[in-house]
Protein backbone atom coordinates (compact mmCIF):
# COMPACT_ATOMS: atom_id res chain seq x y z
CA UNK A 1 0.00 0.00 0.00
CA UNK A 2 1.50 3.28 -0.89
CA UNK A 3 4.31 1.94 -2.52
CA UNK A 4 4.25 4.18 -5.42
CA UNK A 5 3.72 7.09 -3.19
CA UNK A 6 6.76 6.22 -1.00
CA UNK A 7 8.91 6.35 -3.86
CA UNK A 8 7.95 9.31 -5.25
CA UNK A 9 8.17 11.01 -1.64
CA UNK A 10 12.05 9.79 -1.67
CA UNK A 11 12.42 11.00 -5.27
CA UNK A 12 11.34 14.70 -4.08
CA UNK A 13 13.45 13.88 -0.34
CA UNK A 14 15.97 11.44 -0.15
CA UNK A 15 16.27 12.34 3.68
CA UNK A 16 20.19 11.83 3.55
CA UNK A 17 19.61 8.55 2.54
CA UNK A 18 20.83 9.28 -1.20
CA UNK A 19 21.98 5.43 -2.85
CA UNK A 20 19.45 2.84 -2.79
CA UNK A 21 19.02 -0.61 -3.71
CA UNK A 22 16.45 -3.07 -5.10
CA UNK A 23 15.46 -6.28 -4.35
CA UNK A 24 13.30 -9.00 -5.64
CA UNK A 25 10.02 -10.21 -4.87
CA UNK A 26 10.62 -13.53 -6.10
CA UNK A 27 12.36 -16.75 -4.51
CA UNK A 28 15.25 -15.15 -3.07
CA UNK A 29 16.32 -11.77 -3.31
CA UNK A 30 18.59 -10.73 -6.04
CA UNK A 31 19.84 -7.55 -5.14
CA UNK A 32 21.23 -4.04 -7.35
CA UNK A 33 22.22 -1.04 -6.92
CA UNK A 34 19.76 1.56 -8.55
CA UNK A 35 22.08 4.18 -10.58
CA UNK A 36 19.17 5.86 -12.26
CA UNK A 37 18.13 8.67 -9.28
CA UNK A 38 15.25 9.07 -10.48
CA UNK A 39 14.00 5.49 -11.31
CA UNK A 40 10.49 4.13 -9.72
CA UNK A 41 10.56 0.58 -9.26
CA UNK A 42 7.07 -1.67 -10.73
CA UNK A 43 5.39 -4.58 -7.90
CA UNK A 44 7.85 -7.10 -7.63
CA UNK A 45 11.23 -4.73 -6.57
CA UNK A 46 11.31 -3.72 -3.09
CA UNK A 47 14.02 -0.53 -2.50
CA UNK A 48 15.89 0.02 0.30
CA UNK A 49 17.51 3.87 1.13
CA UNK A 50 21.09 3.77 2.49
CA UNK A 51 23.27 6.90 3.55
CA UNK A 52 26.34 5.90 0.97
CA UNK A 53 27.74 3.47 -1.54
CA UNK A 54 29.67 1.35 1.15
CA UNK A 55 26.38 0.72 3.64
CA UNK A 56 24.93 -0.04 -0.26
CA UNK A 57 27.74 -3.09 -0.94
CA UNK A 58 27.49 -4.60 2.70
CA UNK A 59 23.92 -4.85 2.23
CA UNK A 60 24.16 -6.18 -1.57
CA UNK A 61 26.89 -8.74 0.08
CA UNK A 62 24.11 -9.89 2.68
CA UNK A 63 21.01 -9.76 -0.01
CA UNK A 64 22.84 -11.83 -2.59
CA UNK A 65 24.55 -14.76 -0.26
CA UNK A 66 23.25 -17.80 -0.05
CA UNK A 67 24.35 -17.81 3.68
CA UNK A 68 21.04 -15.14 4.07
CA UNK A 69 18.51 -17.72 2.22
CA UNK A 70 19.43 -20.50 4.40
CA UNK A 71 19.06 -18.51 7.65
CA UNK A 72 15.73 -17.42 6.48
CA UNK A 73 14.47 -20.83 5.41
CA UNK A 74 13.00 -21.71 8.41
CA UNK A 75 10.64 -18.41 8.13
CA UNK A 76 9.77 -18.91 4.41
CA UNK A 77 7.28 -21.05 2.87
CA UNK A 78 8.59 -23.91 0.00
CA UNK A 79 7.18 -24.20 -3.65
CA UNK A 80 7.01 -27.57 -5.12
CA UNK A 81 10.76 -27.93 -5.60
CA UNK A 82 11.10 -27.18 -2.30
CA UNK A 83 12.58 -23.91 -2.70
CA UNK A 84 12.27 -21.36 -0.34
CA UNK A 85 9.42 -18.61 -1.66
CA UNK A 86 8.60 -15.14 -0.40
CA UNK A 87 12.14 -14.44 1.06
CA UNK A 88 11.84 -10.78 0.58
CA UNK A 89 8.87 -10.80 3.31
CA UNK A 90 11.26 -12.36 5.77
CA UNK A 91 14.99 -11.42 5.11
CA UNK A 92 14.69 -8.21 7.52
CA UNK A 93 13.19 -10.77 10.47
CA UNK A 94 17.37 -11.96 10.80
CA UNK A 95 19.84 -10.31 13.11
CA UNK A 96 21.59 -8.08 10.20
CA UNK A 97 23.16 -5.35 12.09
CA UNK A 98 22.90 -1.97 10.68
CA UNK A 99 26.50 -0.76 8.93
CA UNK A 100 29.07 0.46 11.11
CA UNK A 101 32.15 1.62 9.21
CA UNK A 102 34.61 1.09 12.03
CA UNK A 103 33.78 -2.26 12.59
CA UNK A 104 35.85 -4.48 10.53
CA UNK A 105 33.60 -7.33 9.46
CA UNK A 106 31.42 -4.91 7.80
CA UNK A 107 34.11 -2.75 6.35
CA UNK A 108 35.28 -6.40 4.65
CA UNK A 109 31.28 -6.96 3.54
CA UNK A 110 31.05 -3.61 1.87
CA UNK A 111 34.18 -3.95 -0.30
CA UNK A 112 33.34 -7.64 -1.36
CA UNK A 113 29.75 -6.50 -2.09
CA UNK A 114 31.73 -3.89 -4.24
CA UNK A 115 33.66 -6.46 -5.82
CA UNK A 116 30.82 -8.78 -6.65
CA UNK A 117 29.12 -5.51 -8.15
CA UNK A 118 32.15 -5.25 -10.78
CA UNK A 119 32.44 -9.07 -11.65
CA UNK A 120 28.93 -9.33 -12.22
CA UNK A 121 29.01 -6.45 -14.42
CA UNK A 122 31.67 -7.72 -16.58
CA UNK A 123 29.64 -11.16 -16.06
CA UNK A 124 26.27 -9.28 -17.29
CA UNK A 125 27.78 -7.61 -20.42
CA UNK A 126 29.90 -10.50 -21.65
CA UNK A 127 26.28 -12.37 -21.95
CA UNK A 128 25.16 -9.12 -24.67
CA UNK A 129 21.37 -8.86 -24.82
CA UNK A 130 19.99 -11.69 -22.84
CA UNK A 131 17.08 -11.92 -20.10
CA UNK A 132 16.83 -11.50 -16.34
CA UNK A 133 17.12 -15.14 -15.79
CA UNK A 134 19.69 -15.81 -17.82
CA UNK A 135 21.44 -13.35 -16.19
CA UNK A 136 20.62 -14.81 -13.63
CA UNK A 137 21.47 -17.93 -13.92
CA UNK A 138 25.07 -16.78 -15.11
CA UNK A 139 25.61 -15.23 -12.11
CA UNK A 140 24.22 -18.34 -9.67
CA UNK A 141 25.84 -20.98 -11.41
CA UNK A 142 29.01 -19.84 -12.89
CA UNK A 143 29.97 -16.70 -10.70
CA UNK A 144 28.89 -17.86 -7.25
CA UNK A 145 30.84 -21.22 -7.46
CA UNK A 146 33.78 -20.14 -9.01
CA UNK A 147 34.40 -16.87 -7.33
CA UNK A 148 36.95 -16.04 -4.61
CA UNK A 149 34.44 -12.99 -3.63
CA UNK A 150 31.38 -15.25 -3.99
CA UNK A 151 33.39 -17.12 -1.16
CA UNK A 152 34.05 -14.55 1.11
CA UNK A 153 31.10 -12.85 0.93
CA UNK A 154 29.36 -16.43 2.47
CA UNK A 155 31.69 -17.00 4.76
CA UNK A 156 31.41 -13.03 6.17
CA UNK A 157 27.40 -13.20 5.75
CA UNK A 158 27.44 -16.60 7.90
CA UNK A 159 29.64 -15.02 10.36
CA UNK A 160 27.64 -11.89 10.67
CA UNK A 161 24.67 -13.86 10.67
CA UNK A 162 25.92 -15.82 13.96
CA UNK A 163 26.32 -19.10 11.90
Amino acid sequence: LNKLTSQLEYLRDPGGRPVRIAYTTNGRPTAALITDGKAILDTKLYQVSCVDDREAYYLLAIINSDALAEAAKPFCTTNWARKIRDLHKHLWKLPIPAYDCNNALHARLSELGEAAAIEARGIIDGLGNVTGNTADKAMRHKWQTGSATARGIEVGVGELLGG
